[in-house]
């Protein structure tokens, strides 16, 4: 489900780990400020169109659907190949 989501490269550092729990839980919970401020701080540890699309999916959610669109459109140009990002970018 949500761990689908996250496409991690370990640094195997317990701070690293740490970072990326809170990220999840914060998303579970659907706290969105606190996913995109955390997102600041792991984003050598996602992908970094997974986290892009990650942004935009906290974005889309606090109803900010151009700032989401901007997440989604920078998800597409890094993995164009991604037909989720495509058809998030179309659809925002």
């Amino acid at each position: 489900m949500l761990s689908s989501d996250w496409e991690v490269v370990h640094d195997g550092s317990t701070e690293a780990a740490n970072a990326l729990q809170a990220a999840r839980d914060a998303m579970e919970a659907q706290d969105w400020p606190a996913f995109l401020a955390l997102c600041r701080t792991i984003r050598r540890q996602v992908e970094p169109s997974r986290l892009f699309y990650l942004c935009g999916r906290a974005w889309s959610a606090m109803g900010e659907k151009d700032i989401a669109l901007l997440f989604f459109d920078k998800a597409c140009a890094i993995d164009p190949t991604n037909e989720n990002y495509q058809c998030l970018a179309r659809h925002s």
